[in-house]
């Protein structure tokens, strides 16, 4: 080779080309120097022999040995094997995942079944993995002789266990063991062998955690001298920099004048801090970075120096150690440009610092320079507080810059921010920084008590899980969408929540283990619950429990030396359930003993209310109400619907009702809009109603409001019923003595959960009492059931509904009242029993033992938490549809946990671990991303899967009811056919002669006519076979055909005499009549808006075509259409409930004269033509309203002339003003006409009986 001996070269790559070219001088021409570069370069890039599948190892295949020999398929002589081919084997078995059992079935196979008959499975492990071992570390050491030694090596199978020095295969001596002694004692000693191992794992983790411990002391020792050694040059860097502080503070108290910074001494300490930090690892930088570019320098040299033997390889291969070295110079320019970049950031960061120090007018919002460097822990921390605060993804960045550049006055670009795209991911990373804010907690905490609840929105059952670390301390730690709302489900959907948690606080650790560990460890402090009562959420906390049984070994230290009794107190649980779930209870049960009331009342004093208005009941003249419920709870919803916030907004008069309670001076409205799921909803909307009864009938007696719908009819029609008043009253009396009081003292944080026994026993005496005589009740004086620790009484609020609901009242209000709250009482002891059975007579009702209270100390008495958790996730669902789950949970989870407080002070005082957090947070987000997306891939396919099954179950069960049906009736066919009349029925059990064959036939009969003909207005008793447990004989099914066969003859016979012919012709007709009403009638609206439009036009042009329009409506009378006033009076001249008490009989209008009507759709102003003094008839010339302005009347073009009954004329001599145009006119006394209309609608035309 010519290479030139100037050129200083590595020693390796020296070595190399001496061998090249030693290699060539032994060519004799070019033509071997191709070859032998040929050979090489085939040598370097032959391919890969394909081993078959059969294949084990190379010392197998020269004995013969392969997959199928030893699976058994293939018989072959058993040869001496040594022992490289079983340490082939062992590797086989591994590398291929093969079980311990399926290897010893290949011993079995390869040696013979005798020969392996009393080895251990341990035995045989322990000999093959030794083999494997002393292969792999010859292999590794490049030992050929350990490699030959073990393919010369016969090997040896183990030796058979012996016990006691009798061998196990002498089954001829009496002396021998038995088998099942010789089973007992391999049970035994393998028991002993796996204690032996786990003492020795023990020891080997206590050494290693003793070793760790001792290492960790010494580094804290060595921390603690490299501290006080930086003490020392701090003190002597602290003077000089005293000068320079003392120059930085003039300048900034000339600049706090227009400049005032939150916490300015904190970020100047951390900013000083950080600056100095950086500073040193800028110098550090800057060293490197020298000694890198002398390398770099070097290695420029000799890459020239190269250039020139890099010719000769031009055309050919690469040498490998050429290319090394190139690979190791780009790798070091690599190394150069990293550190540029590094420089350049720290530098920037300095300057950033220094500027914002100095100016107060820039903000740092990415880690580096680069567009791609990520965004700051302190962004991603403001972001996640503003998504909890509400803030969408698409505002997010605009509402940070505009208050960092109003409020701050800092220099900020717009398209520095975070994109939508970051806004929408950084809920997820909220969702796993609030994980480790629980994880945090609950490792601190000893006694933890798990919440959990479900519920269903839009088809989606979704579990919540919090956890209670404290008082007042409940922290959501999971809300999770499952494919069911089973117990098992929910226990799974808690290990994922837990395991979430446990991998999050571990870092590093692997999250494909669902329950590490850590969660184990989290789980053991679980060690109460609370749920409601519901039969899912028991089986829940039983399944809890039992888990929670199995962990616990794996957690406590030595669990097996315990004692029983002491496993039991730590395997048992306390499960508590909501107190405020109670109140659900005693409204569901006093609804129902009202509902029982009332068909008491019914019968004495008749229909309720509403039920007596013909509008509200049906062809039979029974009353149609939608919900289920009692009439007292009627007046309450309807009420609630037209008058409370949030009510009805169609047909309630919520705006109307709070004006006239203003004009009455009440301050505001005491009923809330009602939902039957809410806590105490019935009973403090009861006492509302009751507050607001007067005023409710008033609102419509007086004429404010028009009860122009069924609602509002309803509402004037219950609210001046006193039985529903009195009952009504009953529940608000509760409400402010029992259920109000409770609530309080659930709610209270001085009260022990274990302590509500007794307040719940004290109220379950006293509600006994009241069922027995409730006039106790009835005095507002009545003294408080419920007591607070210190002694004071809870009383109830004495406002002015408390004060309305013990208003004076006759006697008979007061007994209707009594009877209520007695019948209410007596349902509320039963909801005691049931839900407060265990505070009552249970094993909470006593003394509890001190270990119980402390363990329940920090317990909230219910599980109010979870409920406002469902109703932040429904909100963001709904208002953020595309919102996931993970994206869904995190933002809940960190709102109600306050996830935004705890990373504050953590930045305050551990700023370390904060920024852990927040980046590990950000680099396990796609993780759980997948996670979660793949739990929802299982849930929908669980769904689709549950629902083809369904489909599936379906079509069998048609199937089989087909197959059945077809059976019936050719067994039918086959005995003489379907009965048709009486006659055939003696005739064809005549055919059977055993008992067995005639029951059969008459069941088939009578099946047979069920399915064939309507036979819905029988009795179902008729089509059945048995009645409690005893079959029916012959005669009783006999007759009950015999009554089936005549129904279905007597429908046979009225069908053929109801049978009219039809007519197609007619038929055609009567449709083709009523499509063409339609069409008209719609075609009448289009003219009608159609003037509507144009009379609108012509009020806006009235000023300057006057003269025009008044000239042209007189000229074109003639050729408009006639038009018709369609006004009907709703009370006939025969109405005889009238009488003298209508307003109108009194008037005295003469010709000329301007009157109000009142009609049943509204009131109308017109002009007496002629009076007439015999009678009370009246000739009015009537006005029409003006379609757009319904306050202004218009004359019509074809005078409305209508004779009138004074009864009603409601208003009379009025004066109306004409406009401008003296076309539109206006009365001045609408607003009085509106309410004296509405005030006689309401007592006339509201209860009209309508057909």
């Amino acid at each position: 080779m010519l290479l030139d001996p100037n050129i200083s070269l590595p020693n390796k790559i020296y070595d190399l080309t001496g061998k090249v070219q030693r290699e060539i001088e032994k060519c004799v021409s070019e033509e071997d120097v191709a070859i032998k570069v040929r050979e090489e370069v085939d040598t370097l890039y032959k391919t890969k022999k394909v081993m078959p599948r059969n294949y084990i190892g190379e010392e197998c295949e020269k004995l013969g040995i392969n997959l199928d020999n030893l699976e058994g398929e293939v018989e072959f002589t058993r040869k001496t094997v040594n022992e490289m081919a079983m340490a082939e084997i062992e590797i086989y078995s591994h590398k291929n995942g093969y079980g311990r059992q399926r290897v010893l079935s290949w011993m079995g196979s390869l040696f013979g079944q005798d020969q392996c008959n009393g080895i251990l499975p341990q035995t045989w492990r322990r000999s093959l993995c030794q083999l494997k071992s002393t292969r792999d570390k010859a292999v590794r050491n490049k030992n050929k002789e350990m490699l030959a030694k073990m393919r010369m090596t016969a090997f040896v199978l183990p030796r058979p266990l012996e016990l006691h020095g009798i061998p196990t295969t002498s089954s001829n001596n009496s002396n021998s063991l038995s088998s099942s002694n010789r089973n007992n004692l391999l049970k035994k000693l393998n028991t002993t062998v796996t204690e032996k191992k786990k003492l020795e794992r023990q020891l080997v983790e206590k050494d290693a955690k003793l070793t760790a411990s001792y290492v960790a002391f010494r580094k804290v020792e060595m921390v603690v001298e490299k501290y006080q050694k930086q003490e020392k040059k701090n003190k002597l860097e602290y003077r000089r920099l005293i000068q320079d502080l003392e120059e930085k503070e003039k300048n900034l108290s000339e600049q706090l004048i227009h400049y005032q910074p939150i916490n300015v001494d904190r970020r100047e300490r951390y900013k000083d801090t950080k600056i100095r930090q950086l500073q040193s690892k800028l110098v550090e930088a800057e060293n490197g970075f020298q000694m890198q570019c002398e390398k770099m320098n070097q290695y420029k040299a000799d890459r020239d120096k190269l250039k020139e033997s890099k010719k000769y390889y031009k055309g050919k291969k690469r040498a490998k150690s050429q290319v090394d070295l190139e690979d190791e110079l780009r790798q070091k320019d690599l190394v150069i440009k990293r550190l540029r970049k590094e420089k350049d950031t720290l530098e920037a960061q300095v300057e950033n610092i220094q500027s914002e120090k100095t100016e107060g007018r820039a903000v740092v919002l990415k880690e580096g320079p680069h567009p791609t460097s990520p965004y700051t822990n302190d962004v991603r921390h403001c972001f996640m507080t503003l998504g909890s605060l509400g803030v969408s993804s698409k505002n997010m960045s605009k509402v940070a810059h505009t208050v960092l550049r109003v409020i701050a006055k800092m220099n900020t670009n717009p398209s520095d921010f975070p994109s939508e795209t970051f806004c929408k991911a950084i809920a997820a990373e909220a969702n796993l920084v609030s994980s480790i804010h629980v994880g945090e907690e609950m490792t601190d905490t000893q006694y933890a008590t798990q919440h959990s609840d479900g519920t269903s929105r839009n088809g989606v059952k979704v579990v919540d899980f919090e956890v209670n670390v404290g008082t007042n301390k409940t922290m959501t730690s999971g809300l999770i969408e499952v494919h069911s709302g089973d117990a098992t489900t929910q226990l799974d959907a808690f290990k994922f929540v837990i395991s979430k948690v446990a991998a999050l606080l571990d870092e590093g650790q692997n999250t494909d283990n669902i329950m590490s560990e850590k969660a184990k460890l989290l789980t053991s402090k679980i060690k109460n619950t609370m749920g409601d009562q519901a039969a899912v959420q028991k089986s829940f906390n039983k399944q809890l429990q039992e888990y929670r049984k199995t962990i616990l070994p794996d957690v406590i230290d030595n669990w097996q030396e315990l004692d029983r009794e002491t496993k039991r107190k730590m395997s048992a649980m306390n499960h508590m359930y909501c107190n405020l779930h109670t109140l659900i209870g005693f409204a569901t049960y006093s609804d129902t003993a009202l509902k029982d009331l009332e068909e008491v009342w019914r019968k004495v004093y008749g229909p309720l209310g509403v039920e007596d208005l013909r509008e509200f009941q049906d062809k039979h003249g029974n009353y149609t109400w939608k919900h289920v419920d009692s009439a007292t709870q009627r007046l309450i919803r309807t009420v609630c619907e037209t008058v409370a916030p949030g009510g009805n907004q169609q047909a309630g008069v919520i705006g109307h009702f709070n004006t006239f309670m203003k004009i009455s001076g009440v301050d505001h409205c005491r009923v809330k809009a009602f939902r039957a799921n809410r806590f105490n909803i019935l009973f403090e909307c009861a006492a509302g109603v009751y507050f607001h009864r007067d005023h409710v009938a008033s609102m419509f007696e007086n004429g404010y409001v028009k009860a122009s719908n069924k609602l509002l009819r309803a509402v004037l029609a219950d609210v001046k019923c006193k039985l529903l008043l009195a009952g009504t009253r009953a529940l608000g009396i509760l409400h402010k003595q029992v259920t109000e009081p409770y609530w309080r003292i659930v709610e209270t944080d001085t009260l022990h959960i274990m302590d509500l026994s007794y307040q719940l026993q004290t109220a379950y005496h006293k509600v006994q009492q009241w069922s027995r005589d409730s006039t106790p009740l009835l005095d507002s004086k009545l003294e408080p059931i419920f007591q607070l620790p210190d002694g004071n009484a809870v009383t109830p609020i004495m406002d002015e509904v408390f004060h309305s609901l013990y208003d004076e009242c006759d006697e008979s209000f007061n007994t209707w009242t009594k009877q209520a709250l007695e019948t209410v009482c007596s349902s509320i002891l039963l909801v005691f029993e049931r839900r407060c059975h265990d505070q009552l007579h249970g094993k909470y009702s006593n003394v509890i033992p001190n270990e119980i209270r402390e363990q329940t100390s920090t317990m909230e008495k219910s599980n109010k938490r979870g409920e406002n958790d469902f109703g932040y996730w429904a909100y963001l669902k709904q208002s953020k549809p595309s919102l996931g789950m993970l994206s869904a949970e995190g933002t809940t989870m960190f709102k109600c946990n306050n996830t935004a407080a705890w990373l504050e002070a953590l930045s305050e005082t551990n700023p370390d671990k904060y920024s852990m957090v927040l980046t590990r947070a950000r680099k396990e987000r796609r993780r759980w991303e997948r996670k979660y997306k793949q739990r929802e891939d299982d849930n929908a396919k669980y769904k689709t899967e549950k629902l083809v099954k369904a489909a599936m179950v379906h079509q069998e069960t048609v199937l089989k009811k087909n197959n059945e049906r077809d059976a019936r009736k050719q067994f039918l066919e086959q005995h003489g056919g379907p009965c048709k009349t009486p006659s055939d029925v003696s005739s064809f059990l005549a055919q059977f002669t055993t008992i067995g064959g005639k029951l059969k036939w008459l069941k088939t009969q009578i099946t047979f006519l069920k399915e064939s003909f309507p036979t819905t207005e029988l009795s179902a008793d008729i089509f059945k076979f048995s009645s409690k447990g005893v079959q029916f004989d012959i005669p009783t099914l006999t007759s009950h055909l015999l009554q089936i066969i005549q129904f279905i003859s007597s429908l046979k016979n009225n069908s053929d005499q109801d049978q009219i012919p039809s007519n197609q012709d007619e038929d055609d007709t009567t449709l083709f009549d009523g499509i063409e009403r339609i069409k008209a009638k719609f075609t009448k609206h289009l003219f009608e808006t159609r003037e509507c439009y144009q009379s609108q036009i012509n009020y806006n042009t009235s000023d300057s075509e006057s003269e025009n329009s008044n000239k042209s409506s007189s000229d074109d009378d003639d050729d408009d259409e006639e038009e018709e006033t369609e006004k009907e009076q709703s009370l006939s001249d025969d109405d005889s409930d009238v009488g003298d008490e209508v307003m109108g009989l009194d008037i005295d209008a003469k010709p000329g004269d301007v009157v109000v009507t009142a009609y049943e759709d509204d009131w109308y102003p017109g002009q007496v033509m002629s009076s007439s003094e015999s009678d009370s008839m009246l000739t009015v010339s009537y006005m029409k309203r003006q379609h757009c302005h319904k306050t202004n009347f218009i004359w019509p073009k074809v005078c409305d002339i209508q004779q009138t009954d004074r009864k009603f004329v409601i208003r009379y001599n009025i004066s109306i003003i004409p406009d401008n145009s003296l076309r539109y006119f206006t009365l001045p006394e609408y607003e009085d006409i509106t309410r004296t209309y509405n005030k006689y609608w309401n007592k006339w035309f509201a209860f009209k009986q309508r057909p």
